[in-house]
């Protein structure tokens, strides 16, 4: 019979296993500005898109291989803008926190 011990560290030990395959399919980058997400390759690539602004900074983005999906946050500087008008950029993505 197994101790409890010995239970509680496969129990870790699978959970870790499990944790390191899995974050082989969503590979995470992180960017300090513009210039090295350029440097990077994925906007070539297609994996971030070309029309992010180029003042941003502090960029994390992430890769789902399995659905070819990308989430990004970033943060950019905004200019002064007509009142109402929405500028490229909001009109495409998603806010996701204030």
């Amino acid at each position: 019979m197994v101790s409890l011990e010995g239970a509680l560290l496969l129990l870790i030990l699978m959970r870790s296993c499990f944790e390191w395959l899995y974050s082989g399919e969503t590979p995470t980058s992180y960017f300090d500005d513009y210039a090295e997400v350029e440097a990077s390759g994925l906007i070539e690539s297609g994996w971030i898109p070309p029309y992010i602004p180029k003042s941003v900074t502090h960029v994390v983005e992430q890769q789902d291989l399995d659905s070819n999906d990308v989430e990004m946050s970033f943060t950019y500087r905004v200019t002064r803008q007509k009142k109402g008008v929405k500028s490229a950029l909001e009109s495409i993505c998603t806010k996701m926190l204030n």
